[in-house]
């Protein structure tokens, strides 16, 4: 770790001060899910961890707004609908921190501060040091609602409960369909407690105790992400808005279906994963299906 980096952290642990993180939240609506989540940040002190703290309300309402003044976020708004990787480009380019946890409106906090303390900063220790280039801090073990790529990775690698017959089918299945099986094996985290005994191509990094996973192993997720802003807009949004696609979200580009591609999983870059500090939960209607 650059010197540099190290009496950063040191300086903020020492004297409490926030960390060179900037949280930005996207709202279209769904203003329940963000009270509930809002809510869980303000019973631990969640926001007193980062320098900046912004919302961004495309099509926003009053509603939006007074939830942001409550809460001592800044905000930007846009008069219309922008999708999720438009709504995503916005709230990172109306932001000025280097580093930015870029947060979907229904993801409630699920640790104590303590706990996200020391989550962010050993994350945000691998991205300085460049030996992951982005860091998911959805929970491993409580990952919450949609997430169904658990299901999927049983189809393809053995479980405890998984019997014999299950077990032949899932070498056959990666036989079938290695890039499959392959991209796959990032899901391990979520169901062993050391996917690295699992699967090799996993490394622990000694120092944090996160998992680097390469992008060849594991899908981009729009969900809790920790990560350089610039790299963001210019490496993921970048080459979303460009990507020929004829899957939308709604009628817009969502990112996570653009990320699907050689660009993403040859890229080399490192996923890293901790046991993550936020969940999936939401509340009411989002303002869209």
């Amino acid at each position: 770790m650059k010197k540099a980096t190290r009496d950063l952290l040191k300086m903020s642990e020492k004297d409490n001060s926030p960390l060179p993180i900037g949280i930005g939240i996207l709202s279209w609506k769904g203003y329940a899910s963000l009270h509930a989540s809002l809510k869980s940040y303000d019973e631990q002190k969640f926001l007193d961890l980062f320098a900046e703290k912004h919302l961004f309300l495309p099509e926003a309402e009053q509603q939006g707004r007074i939830i942001a003044q409550e809460n001592g976020l800044t905000h930007s708004e846009h008069p219309d609908n922008l999708g999720i990787l438009g709504g995503f480009e916005a709230l990172a380019s109306n932001m000025t921190s280097d580093y930015v946890l870029l947060l979907e409106n229904d993801l409630p906090l699920i640790t104590d501060q303590k706990t996200a303390y020391q989550e962010l900063k050993n994350g945000l220790a691998l991205l300085k040091q460049e030996k992951a280039q982005v860091i998911r801090m959805r929970s491993r073990r409580y990952p919450g609602e949609a997430f169904t790529t658990k299901e999927k990775y049983k189809r393809y690698y053995a479980t405890p409960n998984a019997s014999s017959f299950d077990h032949s089918m899932q070498a056959l299945r990666r036989l079938i369909r290695p890039n499959k099986a392959n991209r796959l094996i990032g899901t391990a985290p979520y169901l062993h407690h050391k996917p690295e005994n699992h699967h090799p191509e996993i490394i622990r990094d000694c120092e944090t105790d996160f998992l680097l996973i390469d992008a060849k192993h594991i899908h981009w997720t729009n969900q809790s992400i920790l990560i350089n802003r610039h790299f963001f807009l210019e490496q993921i949004i970048g080459y979303a808005k460009t990507a020929k696609t004829k899957r939308t979200a709604n009628g817009f580009k969502n990112l996570e279906i653009e990320m699907r591609s050689p660009h993403w999983h040859k890229s080399g870059w490192k996923v890293g994963l901790g046991q993550g500090i936020l969940t999936h939960a939401r509340k009411g209607d989002r303002g869209y299906e």
